[in-house]
């Protein structure tokens, strides 16, 4: 209905609903599945985006008023303001199971902090079990707890992005001596890169929660450590993790290489100047070019008049990805991310049949990639390439610290 059930109306509902005697208490939400962003509220809206609502509640209601919504560690400032009785939350449940345990013992610093990106009920909309971009125990619990190794080992992490700094802390948990070497000058990794970008400051959750669990367990981290195969046999490792990320990958486009194509990253960290005009190529169909075409836009919007246009390989048709290049992870018709302001255009696009869209599920054919990029690039005063690269197959692993050690570690 056009307007929907305002905030207003709610209020005028609320004392009829009450007066029925049949209800226990209300749980004020929003959304549906029409707008299913406000049901799982993403790094797009704030801390808290609808208590206001719950705390209008309360004011007409004497029933017990819940609210719900991205609240995770400022639960207490809701319930001591009295905007709400109770607090009910999933997500960040999922992320950390024990979050209210450490709220109450006032260790908020051990908690690990949703990000609201979603991967834990997109992953339900594609038919696997739950689980969690943060915390790689999520869906797995019947694997059971961490236990004690048998024997003592020393264990030598390379990379000190999320996969190093997870396998350092569970190697630690276990009893191991851990020793964690790290190029940069932080933890994190490419999640870094990642919560530059337009309202993605949950993301920073990720180094913070490792730095602080990897001191309280005592591993050596070893920050602006460049590992070579000599380097990390030097400390004489029982094991060696390699977890050192991957490199970008680049289509097979004449001119792909040239000095006016940049890729994500480089357009994230170095604010290079594009042009009036730039074009992100798709190979993912998912979050990250989204994100990239939402921060030239923000930055043109800024002041600038600069323009970001997303291209998707294989004639505007994003392909039905092969579960094997994605992990295993099928794509059933189901939006990958809501929330994502570009991603909803996108889907509305697809809906009327105009292409550009982004469930990857409903796609046909795999026509030459990169082709709709190389006409659409050429001839154009101001456009610059900003390539964006996928998942799976598209990422080439960087193996060739590992190569240089396999054999050389007793483990």
């Amino acid at each position: 209905m056009p307007g929907g059930l305002t905030l207003d109306r709610t209020l005028e509902i609320i004392p009829l609903l009450e007066r029925t005697g049949r209800l226990d208490y209300f749980l004020i939400s929003m959304g549906g599945f029409g707008n299913i962003e406000f049901i799982h509220p993403t790094t797009h809206y704030g801390l808290s985006p609808f208590v206001h609502c719950a705390a209008a509640v309360k004011k007409v209601s004497k029933l017990p008023v819940i609210a719900v919504g991205k609240i995770k560690f400022a639960l207490e400032e809701v319930l001591r303001e009295g905007k709400a009785d109770l607090v009910a939350m999933a997500r960040p449940l999922i992320c950390d199971p024990d979050l209210p345990v450490k709220i109450m013992e006032e260790r908020q610093e051990e908690i690990r902090s949703c990000l609201s990106c979603n991967e834990c009920h997109g992953r339900v909309w594609f038919n696997h079990r739950i689980g969690c971009a943060f915390n790689p125990e999520a869906g797995n619990e019947i694997d059971g707890e961490v236990t004690r190794a048998a024997a003592r080992k020393r264990v030598v992490v390379v990379g000190g992005g999320p996969a190093g700094c997870e396998a350092a802390r569970v190697a630690a948990l276990r009893g191991h001596e851990v020793i964690l070497l790290e190029r940069s000058s932080s933890l994190g990794g490419r999640i870094n890169i990642a919560a530059a970008l337009p309202d993605r400051d949950d993301y920073f959750a990720v180094p913070l929660f490792f730095t602080v669990q990897l001191d309280t367990l005592g591993v050596d981290v070893r920050l602006k450590t460049e590992a070579t195969a000599e380097t990390v046999l030097a400390l004489e490792p029982d094991a060696v993790v390699v977890a050192t990320g991957t490199r970008p990958w680049l289509p097979d486009i004449p001119g792909a290489a040239s000095a006016s194509v940049w890729q994500m990253e480089q357009v994230i960290t170095q604010t290079p100047e594009l042009g009036r005009r730039a074009v992100v190529l798709d190979y993912d169909h998912h979050v990250a070019p989204m994100a990239t075409a939402d921060l030239l836009a923000t930055r043109g919007s800024g002041g600038g008049d600069q323009h970001a246009e997303r291209v998707l390989p294989a004639h505007g048709r994003a392909r039905c990805p092969d579960p094997d290049e994605h992990g295993g992870r099928r794509h059933q018709g189901a939006p990958g991310a809501p929330g994502e302001p570009l991603l909803r255009r996108a889907r509305r696009a697809d809906r009327r049949g105009r292409g550009g869209g982004l469930l990857p599920g409903r796609r046909r054919g795999r026509a030459g990639r990169g082709a709709a990029l190389a006409r659409e690039g050429a001839g154009r005063r101001g456009r610059r390439l900003c390539p964006a690269p996928a998942a799976g197959r598209h990422l080439r692993r960087l193996q060739g610290r590992a190569g240089a050690l396999t054999g050389s570690v007793p483990a």
